[in-house]
């Protein structure tokens, strides 16, 4: 969460003119960087929700090593490749650009849907059904 506050803020200095005067490099750098800190939360709260699920119903006594390599290599993998994912996109067809006081994915609005806002859609059943199971 702070890391996300940190790139919101790394914008103070075009605060006078954001819309204007930020650089498109900063942008693409924000909005990616954004991206990917916002991913890294959302599979770590659906990793969270499903060790309580397997600890809760199943009556776990601990975590199997197998499952923890399960949590590190998601963790670490899923944020990646969606980053890239959202890259390729945004690239493409030229999504960036400066909101109120942050740079993130504009317009087309299907291209909002490849970002944290469509992800975070997709993660939300299975962190709920786990959750809801319990």
């Amino acid at each position: 969460m702070a890391v996300g506050e940190f790139i919101i803020l790394l914008s103070i200095i075009w605060i006078s003119d954001f819309k204007h005067g930020v650089p498109k490099t900063f942008c693409y750098v924000q909005a990616l960087a954004f991206q990917y800190a916002v991913y890294v939360q959302i599979v770590t709260a659906l990793c969270f929700a499903f060790h309580i699920y397997q600890l809760l119903v199943h009556f776990k006594q601990g975590t199997s090593q197998k499952l923890q390599q399960f949590y590190m290599i998601f963790i670490a993998i899923i944020p990646v490749v969606v980053v890239i994912i959202a890259t390729v996109v945004t690239i493409k067809v030229d999504a960036i650009g400066p909101l109120a006081i942050n740079c993130d994915i504009k317009r087309p609005v299907w291209a909002r849907l490849i970002g944290y806002s469509g992800f975070n859609l997709l993660l939300t059943f299975p962190g709920v059904y786990f959750i809801r199971s319990i």
